[in-house]
Order: structure tokens, then C-alpha cells, then sequence
């Protein structure tokens, strides 16, 4: 759970095969302009969700994790804060779906790591990770984001 620069990170010569394509896909510069959709990079090992949404300060805020994908969440445009927090720290409040590699959960204590998103900054989320993005910043923004689902096997 630490947020980077994409170019900083993409000089790390210790990525694996699969992070380091999908950093290769980030780095292109025609991927910021892909509006929002699902997009293959390497058939359903791994691909790329382009999203953009606008942050809104939830009632309560559910946590999600995977089992079967890493995600690489890359912010192109606004800011966001993603709460993450150990998967044991996580009470599950929607059972895992498998066809959808998700759970939800609320954390089991108050205190989770805070990561501050703005334009240019990438975070590598494993499945030991329970994430709640989306959250505002200062106030909502619209935000950008490529979301890479790589795959753990």
C-alpha cells in the first residue's frame, strides 16, 4: 500500500512480468486519452478498466478485496483518498463472489492507511489489501482512473 509517481515506479527493475506489462500499458501516452471502458492488454490475465466518477463522502464507508487480481489503480485526472487495511482487519459484510473476484466488508477498528491520490499517482493494491476508494479529498472531484487487474496465477 504505497502511492507512487508512475515514472518513478516504472524505473523499479524488480517488477514482476505481469506488473511491469501493465506499468508498460500505463506509460503509453494514448492511454490517457481512452475513454472509459474495459480494455485487454494481455486477454483476462491481465486488462485495464478506465473509469471516471465523481468522489462522494459515503454513510459508511465498505471496503472491497480481491481474491484472483492485484489491482493497479493510476489516477489521470482529480484526486481521491483510498482507505486500505489488512484483509484480516475486515469484516465481511457481502460474502466473496467469485465471478466477480469481490467482498465487501466495514473495518473491524477505526484506524486504516490513507492514501491521498492526485494526477500522475499509482498504488499497488494485493490481495491482502482491503481498499474503500472513491472517498473526497478537500471536497468531491471528478476523477480519472485506470484501474489494472492483474492477475495472481
Amino acid at each position: 500500500m504505497i502511492v507512487y509517481k508512475l515514472a518513478d515506479f516504472a524505473k523499479n527493475p524488480n517488477l514482476s512480468p505481469k506488473i511491469r506489462k501493465a506499468v508498460d500499458f500505463l506509460m503509453k501516452p494514448e492511454t490517457a486519452s481512452l475513454p472509459d471502458g474495459t480494455y485487454q492488454i494481455d486477454g483476462r490475465r491481465i486488462y485495464a478498466q478506465v473509469q471516471t466518477y465523481q468522489t462522494v463522502e459515503p454513510k459508511k464507508i465498505l471496503f472491497e478485496a480481491h481474491r484472483k487480481y492485484i489491482d493497479i489503480q493510476y489516477v489521470l485526472e482529480g484526486q481521491e483518498v483510498i482507505n486500505c487495511l489488512n484483509l484480516e482487519d475486515l469484516e465481511i459484510v457481502r460474502p466473496y463472489d467469485e465471478k466477480f473476484d469481490i467482498c465487501f466488508g466495514i473495518a473491524k477498528m477505526s484506524a486504516c492507511v490513507q492514501l491521498k491520490m492526485t494526477p500522475g499517482d499509482i498504488t499497488v493494491l494485493f490481495p491482502e489489501h482491503a481498499h474503500a476508494p472513491k472517498l473526497p479529498m478537500f471536497g468531491s472531484h471528478k476523477v480519472k482512473k485506470i484501474v489494472v487487474k492483474v492477475s495472481v496465477s
